[in-house]
C-alpha cells in the first residue's frame, strides 16, 4: 500500500500479545510489555547483531517482566546471544529491567551518561523528595498539606519499578555512529520528556527509533522536577522536535516507545508543538482571569486527575508551561500574603 508519507499513519492493524513478536523490518522485532498504569504497554524492540540481537529498551524491573523475558529466553531467544542491553532513557519502563537483563545473558548495557547517573543516584536515594525542604517547595506552589504529603511519598513510588544497574556501562554519545549488525544507526539525542534521551536513526534504512520523544496517540510527558524548580523542558522539547525534522527525513518508518509504528514523523511533531502552544494559551487565559498558583492550573490543564501518580505527572506538566511562559516574560510571578507563588499575565 502507498502511504502519503506527510500524514500520521499507524504501519500496523494491531500490536504483539504480550510476549510475542512481529517483524517491523528484516531484522527488527517489536514485542511489548505490561504496565500497571493507565498507558498499560512498553515497546521493545530486538535488532539482529551478528550471532544474537541487541535489545531496545527493557520493560520495568518486576517479576511479571521477568517472566516474560524468560518466556522469550526459551523461544525468540532461544540459541541466540544478548549482544547488548539499550535504555533509551531513565524511566523505569524503558530501563527497569536493564539491571537484570545484563545479568540474565550477560550483556553489557549501553545508555547515555545522564541516564546511567540518573538511575544510579534515584535508586541509592528512593526517599529523595521526602525531606522538609521539598513539602516547603510543594505548599508554595499552592498544595493542600494532604497533596504535599502524597506527592513526596507515594507519589513517587516508581522508583521501586527500576532494579539496580550493571556497576559499568558503556556510554553513548550523541552524534557518533553505531553499527548493529548489518546497519548503521546515528545516535540522536531528544529533551523536554528526559534529559538527552537517546534515539537511533538508520538513514540508509529509513528507521528511527525515537523512544518517548515523538509518540502518535498522545504528548509524552513534559514535566519540571522539584530538583530542577526553574528548568524550562518545554522550551527544550519543542526545539528537539524542531531539531529532529531538520536531521530525520521526512518518510522514516518511526519505532516508537508506546502505541504503533507509524509514519509521518514531521507532521507528527508539528502536531506536537502545536498542542503545547495551545495549552499555553489555556494557561494565560486562566492567569488573565484571575491570579493562580500551580495548582490552581493543573485544574485548568488536567481536570480530571484522581490519583497520587497521575497528580504529580499533571503538576510537573502545568509546571513546564508556566516556566516556559516565564521565560518568555509572557506571565509574571506577582505577590501573596500567604507565601503561595501566583502568576499573572505580563
Amino acid at each position: 500500500m502507498s502511504l502519503d508519507h506527510g500524514q500520521v499513519r499507524p504501519l500496523f492493524d494491531k500490536a504483539p500479545a504480550h510476549g510475542e513478536c512481529i517483524e517491523v523490518a528484516p531484522g527488527i522485532l517489536w514485542t511489548r510489555f505490561p504496565l500497571p498504569f493507565r498507558l498499560n504497554h512498553v515497546n521493545v524492540y530486538l535488532i539482529e547483531d551478528g550471532d544474537g540481537y541487541a535489545i531496545f529498551d527493557t520493560g520495568m524491573g518486576t517479576e511479571v517482566t521477568q517472566r516474560q523475558w524468560e518466556t522469550m529466553a526459551g523461544d525468540v531467544l532461544a540459541g541466540q546471544r544478548v549482544t547488548r542491553v539499550f535504555a533509551s532513557h531513565f524511566h523505569m519502563d524503558h530501563i527497569g529491567c536493564a539491571g537484570w537483563l545484563c545479568n540474565r545473558f550477560n550483556a553489557p548495557l549501553w545508555t547515555g551518561k545522564v541516564t546511567y547517573l540518573y538511575n544510579s543516584f534515584f535508586f541509592d536515594r528512593p526517599a529523595v523528595l521526602d525531606q522538609d525542604e521539598f513539602r516547603a517547595y510543594f505548599r508554595k506552589q499552592g498544595m493542600t498539606a494532604d497533596q504535599t504529603h502524597a506527592i513526596t511519598t507515594e507519589g513517587h513510588d516508581f522508583g521501586k519499578l527500576i532494579g539496580r544497574l550493571p556497576n559499568s556501562y558503556r556510554r553513548i554519545v550523541p552524534g557518533e555512529t553505531l553499527v548493529i549488525g548489518e546497519r548503521r544507526f546515528e545516535v540522536l539525542a531528544g529533551e523536554g520528556h528526559a534529559p538527552e534521551q537517546l534515539m537511533l536513526y538508520a538513514r540508509d534504512d529509513k528507521l528511527l527509533l525515537v523512544g518517548d520523544q515523538v509518540l502518535t496517540r498522545i504528548s509524552p510527558n513534559v514535566a519540571v522536577s522539584a530538583m530542577g524548580p526553574d528548568d524550562d523542558p518545554l522550551g527544550l522539547f519543542m526545539d528537539s522536535l524542531r531539531d529532529l525534522k531538520t536531521r530525520v527525513d521526512h518518510d522514516v518508518m518511526v519505532l516508537p516507545g508506546h502505541h504503533l509504528p507509524f509514519t509521518g514523523l514531521h507532521q507528527r511533531c508539528d502536531e506536537l508543538i502545536a498542542h503545547h502552544e495551545d495549552r499555553c494559551h489555556e494557561v494565560l487565559e486562566a492567569c488573565a482571569r484571575s491570579d493562580a498558583s500551580l495548582t490552581d492550573l493543573v485544574d485548568v490543564l488536567f481536570a480530571h486527575v484522581t490519583d497520587t501518580q497521575q497528580f504529580n505527572f499533571a503538576f510537573g506538566e502545568t509546571h513546564a508551561h508556566v516556566n516556559y511562559l516565564l521565560r518568555r516574560t509572557a506571565l509574571r510571578e506577582v505577590p501573596d500574603s500567604y507565601g503561595v507563588r501566583r502568576f499573572r499575565t505580563a
